[in-house]
């Protein structure tokens, strides 16, 4: 049997008439993204287990929500307000990116992760690596440190600077 997918429902409205004519042989599922508090839980679970099974710190395994929460925060600021233009069209972020930061996170092993200083910079790498890497000019690169501050100041309950942010990449 024949699969035809479609990104989004904005893009299948768009599509001329002959080949919406052809869809009429399918199926139509449209799916919406899940809500925050699903997003939340999910993840959560994951990184939450995964802590409790690698023997990570009281302190480290208490922070799990908060790198689910400024992860699902980033993700939803970014798609926000960096959206794709002819010049930028990469800027496309989806929920295999929060996935991505999570397992990122998964891969370290509590010998290296032991305080909540480390799981920070552990957030800020695994968060660079699948969203800071793909901005292409200055003003994006520093709407996404100084939305890093914001979060760890605000979710982590840590004092975190761009500058900081900056040092720690060395």
């Amino acid at each position: 049997y024949p699969l035809c997918a479609f990104g989004s429902l904005r893009r299948a409205a768009s599509i001329n008439a002959e080949y919406m004519g052809f869809t009429r042989h399918f199926t139509m599922l449209c799916i919406s993204r899940p809500s925050i508090d699903t997003m939340t839980r999910i993840f959560e679970s994951i990184l939450g287990e995964f802590m409790i099974i690698g023997g990570f710190e009281k302190e480290v395994k208490a922070k799990a929500r908060a790198c689910v929460d400024s992860t699902i925060q980033m993700y939803l600021d970014i798609s926000a307000e960096l959206l794709p233009t002819p010049a930028r069209s990469h800027y496309t972020f989806n929920l295999r990116d929060i996935s991505k930061v999570v397992q990122g996170m998964m891969m370290v092993d509590s010998k290296v992760v032991s305080d909540k200083d480390g799981l920070v910079r552990l957030w800020i790498h695994e968060s660079s690596r699948c969203f800071h890497d793909r901005l292409i000019d200055e003003d994006d690169r520093d709407w996404f440190k100084n939305k890093v501050a914001e979060l760890v100041n605000f979710k982590f309950g840590c004092t975190w600077s761009k500058e900081k942010y900056l040092m720690s990449k060395r």
